[in-house]
Parts: structure tokens; C-alpha cells; sequence
């Protein structure tokens, strides 16, 4: 009888790193097999494999390569859309930091399925532990480390800016991080031998608050799909001034027949309610960033009856109320401009 849950990972984060690998002339495919994974991998990015094998694979390759800090490279080509649909989808749909952080918390089994996610608050700082819950020992497992590193700052990122590094990055493992990784973080201190892989972060930054460009469901479809999804979503919001608008009248505008629309979307990896809930939110966004607007006038401009069910709506689609996103807005700008003087 087996007792415990075995350890799985997406195919996805092992390809990151295979990618890497084959870059620099690694035979994987024949390393791949002789590790015991799946040799068809790159066919099933979705597919399951044995975490275990897939960060001993990593890290004996990285040994062998000669390659310094592997992990490092894995962790600086990783980006959020390579995530499922459920969890990108789920990530989106929070407009703090703090909400993405829970909101991950929530779907993290989805992606790896020994994965410890966590947030605790100690007055002006906020560890963000991102812990993967196999042997420190394991070869490869300061990639591993990385690679959930990452995440976690690529999701505040998302929030905050591109340019937005922790306080500390904390790593179970000891080893000697590449030069470009320090160049990188560098008023970020570096820790190793924690009791547990995770980053330390200002508490003021789990407050902010952004959605601009996060309900782009055109991200992993072709330039001329992008274009097509993009005019839709244009087409959509003049209507939500007052109600949106049938899929009908979207299809003709289209030239498809309303099923035909629809499977259209659905092969571009969205649906004509998320795309008209998306364009509800981002021109909510966009009028809240306005301070000469109140909340009843925002309503107002999109076509709700009241203040009241404007905020339920928002809340539902975000998380927080319209009126909390606009401070998050503005504790975002602040900590910019603070930074920058």
C-alpha cells in the first residue's frame, strides 16, 4: 500500500530546462530515457512525470555540462503563461498581490503536487514561502528551487513591474549562484541553508494593486489570431456602456455563424463570456486609475444601475472591492516613485 501521495510536476517545468539542455548540445532525448521519464515529453507539456526523476535528471545533466548554476537559467526563461489554463486563468482573476499569492496557494497542486505555498506577515516584511517538500540531498534540487522562485516573483511582478526585486531570496541548498543572478537581484541578499525556500518581500507591496494587461486571453495564440481576438474585444466595449452585446451580433461582425464563432474561441483558448467579462474589467481598471472619477460615476460609465452592484461585480471578478483596488493603485505608484528617488 503506498502511504504517501507520490511526487508529480508538469511536463512543462522539466522542458524549460530540456530546452536549455539541448541548447547547448546535450544529447536529452537520450538522457531523458536512460533517467527512466518519458521520451515524448515535448508532445505533453500537461502530462505528469515523477518529480524526483525529472530533478535528478536536471541536476546530474547540469553536473556533467559543467553548466554554473542551471538553475538560475531555468528560473530567468520562465515565464507565467506556461502555467495550465486553470492556473493563469485563476491568476488573473485577483488584482493584489496578496490575492495572487492566495489564489496560488489554492491551485499550486495543479502544477506540482508536493508544493508548499505560504504567506506570513512580521511587521514591515512578508515571507513568501514557495517551498518544494523533497530531500534538500537531491541532485538538482537548487534548480528546483529557483524555478519556484521564480514564480513567486514573476506573480508579484505581474503586479508591482518588471523591475521589482525581494528583499532576500532564501534557498534550502547551499551553492554558488551565477554572477548574472546577482547582477540581477542586486540589493537582493542571498541566503542559503534555510529551513525553507522562500523569498522575503516588503509587506506594503502584498497590498498593490494592478490589472493593466492581465486579461489578455490572446497571449498564447498566433500574431494573426492576437489581432482578430484584440478587434473583438474593441468592438465589445462601446456596447458595455449599456449591456453587452449577443454572441450573434459578434459573430456577424465576425462573419461566422454563431457556433462556428464560438468554437473559433474556444480553439484560441477562450469563450465569448470571458472575453466580454475581460473587457468589462479592464475598462473598470482604466476608470478607477482616473482619481477625478468616484465610484458612482465609474458605474456609471459601465452601464451598471448602481455603485452597489458594480462592487459586487468587481469584487467577483478580482477578489477585492473597487474601492480597495484604487488604494492598492495608489500604494503601487507610491512605492514606484519612492523607489526612484
Amino acid at each position: 500500500m503506498i502511504e504517501e501521495n507520490i511526487p508529480t510536476t508538469r511536463a512543462a517545468h522539466l522542458l524549460l530546462y530540456c530546452d536549455i539542455l539541448s541548447d547547448i548540445g546535450t544529447p536529452v532525448d537520450r538522457d531523458i530515457e536512460r533517467a527512466g521519464l518519458p521520451v515524448n515529453l515535448a508532445e505533453m507539456p500537461d502530462a505528469l512525470v515523477n518529480n524526483i526523476l525529472a530533478t535528478e535528471f536536471v541536476g546530474r545533466c547540469g553536473g556533467r555540462e559543467g553548466v554554473e548554476d542551471l538553475g538560475w537559467l531555468g528560473a530567468s526563461h520562465f515565464a507565467l503563461p506556461s502555467f495550465t489554463a486553470e492556473v493563469t486563468e485563476g491568476l488573473k482573476s485577483r488584482a493584489s498581490v496578496a490575492g495572487k499569492i492566495a489564489q496560488f496557494k489554492e491551485l499550486s497542486s495543479l502544477e506540482d503536487s508536493h508544493l508548499e505555498i505560504d504567506l506570513n506577515k512580521h511587521g514591515e516584511f512578508a515571507t513568501v514561502v514557495c517551498d518544494m517538500l523533497l530531500p534538500t540531498e537531491l541532485v538538482g534540487m537548487s534548480c528546483s528551487e529557483w524555478v519556484q522562485l521564480a514564480v513567486m516573483i514573476e506573480i508579484v511582478r505581474s503586479v508591482v513591474g518588471p523591475q521589482w526585486t525581494p528583499v532576500s531570496l532564501n534557498f534550502r541548498t547551499t551553492f554558488k549562484p551565477a554572477n548574472d543572478a546577482r547582477t540581477a537581484f542586486p540589493n537582493t541578499q542571498f541566503k542559503f541553508g534555510q529551513p525553507k525556500t522562500s523569498m522575503t518581500i516588503n509587506s506594503d507591496f502584498l497590498d498593490c494593486c494592478n490589472l493593466g494587461g492581465a486579461f489578455d486571453s490572446s497571449h498564447q495564440t498566433s500574431p494573426v489570431s492576437h489581432c482578430q481576438i484584440k478587434t473583438i474585444k474593441q468592438l465589445i466595449r462601446p456596447y458595455l456602456l449599456a449591456a453587452p452585446p449577443p454572441i450573434e451580433v459578434m459573430a456577424e461582425m465576425a462573419a461566422k455563424r454563431p457556433r462556428s464563432f464560438q468554437r473559433w474561441l474556444l480553439s484560441k483558448g477562450t469563450s465569448y463570456r470571458e472575453l466580454v467579462n475581460e473587457v468589462r474589467i479592464e475598462m473598470a481598471a482604466e476608470l478607477l486609475a482616473n482619481e477625478d472619477l468616484n465610484l458612482i460615476q465609474v458605474a456609471m460609465h459601465l452601464g451598471y444601475e448602481n455603485q452597489s452592484n458594480f462592487g459586487r461585480s468587481f469584487k467577483k471578478m478580482t477578489g477585492i472591492s473597487p474601492a480597495m483596488y484604487r488604494r492598492g493603485l495608489k500604494k503601487n505608484k507610491a512605492l514606484r516613485d519612492l523607489k526612484r528617488t
